[in-house]
């Protein structure tokens, strides 16, 4: 690895190709920072790695955004580009299914981080379990739809498929909430394409939020649900913002449980040479300043719990 200016070159040495020509040590260059979404290879490490060719300088470019991944992460994009030779022009729609669980008890093999270059298996970070049986359809330029399920390891496959452009659509009730990673996708011949879907109990809490007329220095209400058994409103399982003149609300998804609905002003602060910010708060549901007065929400898998009533004074 060699800095060029800006930019680092990256001596790799190849050992298989699956498109275009290669000698056995190639040059690659990425940014130096990943800041500037540079690739962070290391010494010794095998990757798969998706460059794009530059024409005007001659170099094949890496970047955050590219494919890029070590090889012991990249299982099913090498069994896909090794069976290229043998494979016939249709083109094949691929992913997989998993539910978040937001289990308590998960033991997480790996901390995420938002500089992470590449990450393991969601699951081995995320309490998550395979969706059997959830239903996803792929519609096609001409308007036809192709239908897979999702099997017992919540992995669904759509073959022989002409080239185009694909709109996926997963197929769920209103009890789910649905995480489609890629909606629309492009499929040339013999190509291969992943939408991986994600889904979770969509339980919710609405209602309206009565509260004073807003202050000159209000930014914005945030309505929280805090799990019964935690206090430390700074970090809600889910929250909601609102304008401050705004007074209905829904907070969700979230699993079946039992949780504290609370709410809290968000406001702008004068200082000497600018401003900064800070809150109000935080009220919990019905109305009361103290986590251990506020009264308890229970919500169902996949209900929706209304008409909540909840008020806030300053």
């Amino acid at each position: 690895m060699t800095m060029i200016g800006s930019l680092l070159r990256v001596t790799i040495s190849v050992g298989e190709v699956y498109r275009g020509q290669s000698s056995q040590t190639i040059q690659v260059y990425t940014a130096s920072s990943s800041a500037a979404c540079g690739y962070s290879f290391h010494e010794g490490q095998k990757y798969l790695i998706y460059a794009s060719a530059d024409d005007k300088l001659g170099q094949l470019l890496v970047s955050l955004c590219s494919a890029t991944k070590p090889a012991e992460y990249a299982e099913e994009d090498l069994t896909y580009l090794r069976s290229l030779p043998s494979l016939t022009p249709p083109s094949t729609l691929i992913g997989n299914v998993w539910r978040y669980t937001h289990d308590p008890n998960f033991n997480p093999k790996f901390q995420p981080s938002l500089m992470d270059h590449y990450r393991p298996p969601e699951q081995d970070y995320m309490a998550m379990k395979p969706e059997a049986g959830f239903s996803v359809v792929a519609k096609a330029p001409d308007g036809k739809e192709h239908t897979a399920v999702a099997d017992a390891d919540g992995n669904w496959r759509i073959a022989d498929l002409p080239q185009g452009r694909y709109t996926v659509q997963p197929q769920s009730g209103e009890g789910v909430y649905v995480y489609p990673f890629r909606s629309v996708v492009e499929l040339a011949p013999k190509g291969c394409a992943q939408v991986n879907i994600r889904v979770e109990s969509n339980g919710r809490i609405s209602g309206t939020l009565d509260h004073p007329v807003p202050g000159p220095d209000w930014v914005l209400v945030t309505v929280f649900a805090l799990p019964i058994s935690e206090s430390n409103w700074h970090h809600p399982i889910r929250e909601t913002s609102l304008d401050p003149n705004a007074s209905t609300f829904e907070v969700g998804p979230l699993p079946a449980g039992r949780y504290v609905l609370g709410a809290y002003v968000a406001v702008k602060i004068s200082t000497g040479n600018g401003h900064t910010y800070g809150d109000l708060g935080p009220f919990y549901y019905p109305g009361v300043t103290g986590i251990k007065g506020a009264a308890p929400i229970d919500v169902g898998e996949g209900k929706a719990t209304t008409n909540m009533k909840f008020r806030i004074m300053y």
